[in-house]
């Protein structure tokens, strides 16, 4: 199979960060590494040779590899990316109810193009939380039925702007209600009924029964054992191969499921060969939350890859680790629309399947420096591997990534690097199928190769400049 083949296996199986992060324990664990919790002392856990990892929200997930030669100081190859893409997320109370039409009311996620959203089967997937014998769980669920419908509104009924083509603009409050079914006619006993129930059933009174229940069905769940959900919808139209040649990768949650394909495929890669005299520890950092800022529990603004780098290296040791290591920021890029031309600056356009894209920024937007560069630039050279640069033009916005937190937050050299691709948070995108390869080659090659590289770096404060 190859990478191409393998993401999109992986997407059809990602509908929400829930399941993104279980398909990747999943991995993790057929590859020997040990679940670990944050609430313990690793001190007697942890040792060199061993593999680990643990959730956040069991929507970000962090592990590491930690080298047989490692000691407390020594250095850390870190990649990251994240797990969530923009979507609509169902309100705590859901339940509308609008002529006989069933509807559920949803937030936006992220700033998405939720206008695409409209005319599309969307199903529905999350988690439900429980209480179970006193005890509170959770469980993933996925229900792949074409559930949920949000329909634009016809041409006849358009005014002129909509009518010359022009993008629809939503009110998201009032025109992004999915429509779910319709409403039988009840009798009054029948709906005295129904009143008594969400008295003792209280899920039934803020989301539609017949929701819940389904729900509950594929999880094994009491209805009224349920104590909250986190419910997404998501475009039933799964992930494919495209193009004349097979060269295209179409799907939703491309931005960033590619690069945490990537990222955890090139880690899991990196480890199938020893390295001789490996004292790195190889660390693998999805986060959760990019797409809203990064400010959360489980984001990268929050204090989880500190936390797990200190309980490795040791609050003393850790200012010495962090001058040793080195931060891979993984997460897609503007790929050169030809349609859209004058939106690229011309000397950096970025084209699909020509290569992974180094993204630069003035105002530090992105993280990549000119020693961080020069890393990333060498591995590509060493392995043959084709990159691509990105910069923004000047009267144009500019998105961002985790790496100028993390950078910031710790102190550590970071490059900025993901694969091209187009039509960025619609609810389908495009991207280069080679290019999945690329980015698996370039993380693989980073993991196995930093610890060598890091002492041949003579730059940084320990050394002077020399002026001529």
């Amino acid at each position: 199979m190859s990478a191409a083949e393998g993401f999109v296996q992986f997407l059809r199986k990602a509908p929400t960060q829930f399941h993104v992060v279980n398909e990747c324990i999943q991995r993790l664990t057929a590859a020997g590494f040990t679940r670990i919790s944050e609430k313990e002392n690793w001190e007697r856990k942890v040792k060199p040779n061993g593999r680990y990892f643990y959730t956040r929200n069991e929507t970000s997930v962090f592990a590491f590899a930690v080298g047989p030669e490692y000691q407390k100081g020594d250095g850390f190859a870190i990649v990251a990316a994240h797990t969530d893409s923009p979507s609509l997320k169902l309100k705590p109370v859901s339940k509308q109810e609008n002529e006989g039409h069933m509807m559920v009311g949803v937030e936006v996620y992220g700033g998405g193009k939720f206008y695409t959203w409209a005319d599309r089967d969307l199903g529905v997937a999350g988690r439900v939380i429980c209480e179970n014998n006193g005890f509170i769980e959770s469980k993933i669920f996925n229900i792949e039925k074409s559930l949920c419908f949000i329909p634009s509104l016809a041409i006849h009924l358009s005014d002129e702007k909509e009518r010359t083509g022009d993008k629809v603009s939503f009110n998201k409050e009032t025109q992004l209600v999915p429509i779910i079914g319709l409403s039988g006619t009840k009798s009054e006993e029948e709906k005295k009924a129904a009143k008594e129930e969400e008295k003792t059933i209280p899920v039934y009174k803020s989301h539609h029964k017949e929701l819940v229940d389904l729900i509950c069905q594929q999880t094994g769940v009491n209805a009224k054992d349920i104590l909250d959900m986190d419910v997404y919808l998501y475009d039933m139209n799964k992930a494919t191969l495209g193009g004349l040649h097979d060269e295209f990768v179409f799907s939703g949650k491309i931005d960033n499921l590619s690069m945490t394909y990537c990222g955890l495929t090139g880690f899991l890669k990196s480890l199938e060969t020893p390295v001789a005299d490996d004292h790195t520890v190889r660390v693998l950092a999805l986060f959760d939350n990019e797409e809203i800022g990064s400010m959360s529990l489980s984001g990268s603004e929050g204090n989880s890859l500190q936390c797990l780098l200190t309980s490795l290296a040791g609050a003393e040791r850790l200012p010495q680790a962090l001058r040793k290591s080195f931060l891979l920021s993984y997460d897609v890029a503007h790929a050169y629309n030809p349609e859209y031309a004058d939106k690229t600056e011309p000397q950096h356009r970025c084209l699909l399947n020509k290569g992974v894209t180094m993204s630069y920024a003035a105002n530090q937007n992105m993280a990549t420096s000119g020693p961080s560069a020069a890393v990333m630039r060498l591995l590509c050279k060493r392995h043959d591997l084709p990159l691509q640069v990105s910069v923004k033009k000047q009267n144009m916005r500019e998105g961002s990534t985790v790496g100028p937190h993390i950078s910031a937050q710790l102190g550590i050299l970071t490059a900025d690097l993901g694969i091209p691709q187009l039509a960025m948070h619609s609810i389908r995108e495009m991207g280069g199928s080679q290019d999945i390869d690329t980015g698996v080659k370039i993380a693989e090659a980073f993991y196995r190769e930093w610890g060598a590289i890091e002492p041949t770096m003579q730059l940084g404060e320990e050394y002077c400049l020399v002026c001529l």
